[in-house]
Formats: C-alpha cells, sequence, structure tokens
C-alpha cells in the first residue's frame, strides 16, 4: 500500500465544507437578502440569537452581536442591510439591547 492509496478525493471537499460551516457559525457570513443567520460566541461557538432580514431592500444598515450567557463573551459583529427581527436561541431570553453608533449588542440571559 503506498500514500497514494489513502488519498481521499472527497476529503478536500469535506474540509471545506467543515470550514464554510464554522466561519457561519461564527457570524463571519455576510446575511443576504431575506436569509436568517445566528449569531454565535466567538469563544464557545454555541447559538445565541437568531436573525430574520425581512425588509432587505430597507436602507437602513446594522451591525449586530450578542453577548454570551453561557460563558460571557460575545459573538462577532454581523453586518445587516435593511430591517431585521431577531429572537433568543434555545432558551436564551434578550433582556437588553445596547444601542452604539456603529454596533447593537443584544445582552442575553440562559434560561
Amino acid at each position: 500500500m503506498s500514500i497514494d492509496d489513502l488519498y481521499d478525493p472527497n476529503l478536500e471537499a469535506a474540509q471545506e465544507r467543515a470550514r464554510i460551516t464554522a466561519s457561519e457559525r461564527a457570524g463571519l457570513t455576510p446575511i443576504q437578502d431575506g436569509q436568517k443567520l445566528h449569531l454565535t460566541c466567538s469563544a464557545c461557538g454555541k447559538a445565541i440569537v437568531e436573525v430574520w432580514i425581512t425588509h432587505p431592500k430597507d436602507p437602513r444598515q446594522s451591525n449586530l452581536a450578542a453577548t454570551c450567557p453561557f460563558c460571557g463573551d460575545k459573538s462577532y459583529p454581523l453586518p445587516v442591510n435593511g430591517v431585521f427581527h431577531v429572537a433568543g436561541e434555545n432558551g436564551i431570553y434578550i433582556i437588553d439591547i445596547e444601542t452604539l453608533p456603529n454596533l447593537t449588542t443584544f445582552i442575553t440571559k440562559a434560561r
């Protein structure tokens, strides 16, 4: 058996899919029109807040982030164009919203 016998052509594709999925979980993928994404913790990777774009053609622009009720860290900032709605993920409550000129942060609490 040679090293060439161990090569799996599907491995590179699987690794690329895993990399893209990890980026999406980290909130690094920009939101497309009408899409739903999740703000996830940059440290522990847990989903914190779900974001729905409801009016993508609206000219408003926002940068969103969320605090993690599990480890105390935050999600990566996520740029959003248009009107959006949010909800806490899996038993997480949004208890406050901190709005600064360049960033809106959802303060969360776990059940």
